[in-house]
């Protein structure tokens, strides 16, 4: 692990272009229509309201970011694990 990855450990979590292009792949492979699609609304017993094409861009947007940030907070998890384990050697 260089000097920079260790000094990046505590600081804000920032997904990188890379964890961006993941989320938006992940994101992209959803449904895009039915009630699974992002920016369904559900109207209860099975059914459901397509979005408006506003929704589902905001939507997808939402998802995108959501995704980037979990995988920066996995990335930062396991910078911090390897920094414990070069510790103990």
């Amino acid at each position: 692990m260089s000097e920079t990855e260790i000094a990046r450990i505590g600081q804000p979590l920032e997904p990188t272009p890379e964890m961006v292009r993941k989320a938006f792949a992940e994101v992209e492979a959803l449904p895009t229509s039915g009630p699974n699609a992002p920016g369904a609304i559900s109207l209860g017993d099975g059914g459901y309201r397509a979005p408006t094409p506003i929704e589902s861009a905001q939507a997808f947007q939402r998802l995108v970011k959501e995704r980037a940030q979990r995988l920066a907070e996995e990335q930062a998890e396991r910078d911090l694990v390897a920094l414990r384990d070069k510790k103990k050697v």
